[in-house]
């Protein structure tokens, strides 16, 4: 199907994908992101936009838990899309 559509399959390298991510060592500036993270409340965010609120949402599912191998969520799962989206 991919390749009707004119689109080269690649295989990718071993050791991509989340078994990169397992073991690594947290930096200093890891934890400090983390705190940060933990630090914004609700209250904070509630005042910014919604695309705001999705941008920021997957930049820290990104940073927290790696890249997003996670299928895409149907159409009529709005908000799951939505951060779907932002992530992936």
């Amino acid at each position: 199907m991919v390749s009707d559509l004119g689109i080269e399959e690649t295989e990718t390298e071993e050791g991509d994908g989340e078994d990169e991510w397992e073991g690594i060592e947290r930096s200093e500036l890891e934890e400090r992101f983390r705190e940060a993270a933990a630090s914004v409340n609700e209250s904070v965010l509630s005042k910014l936009s919604r695309d705001l609120q999705l941008r920021l949402y997957g930049l820290r599912k990104v940073a927290m838990e790696g890249p997003c191998h996670e299928p895409r969520p149907m159409a009529l799962m709005v908000a799951a899309r939505a951060k779907w989206v932002e992530r992936c």
